[in-house]
């Protein structure tokens, strides 16, 4: 009995955290992709070769939540450009 109920309980761990990780999915035609949060590693030395575009860099941003006007406007005051929205709070 203790045996099924260990069994159902990693069952049930593994569920709800295979959901809570598909949260931070940036979902494409043909793909999703998943990233984790890495704010506190970020460091604009690592984005890659390909990345550079024209004076600056081309990439994805992800918030916890969609960010509010005056949140992107800082953005743009920072001369960085939020170009267009992709599903789950993406750009």
């Amino acid at each position: 009995m203790k045996s099924k109920i260990s069994t159902l309980i990693t069952t049930i761990v593994i569920v709800f955290s295979s959901y809570s990780q598909s949260d931070n999915a940036i979902h494409f035609q043909s793909k999703s992709l998943i990233v984790q949060e890495n704010i506190d590693a970020f460091s604009w030395d690592s984005f890659p070769e390909n990345a550079k575009y024209q004076a600056g860099f081309f990439g994805y941003i992800q918030f916890n939540e969609t960010p509010s006007q005056e949140i992107q406007e800082d953005f743009k005051n920072s001369n960085l450009l939020l170009l267009e929205y992709i599903p789950n709070k993406t750009y």
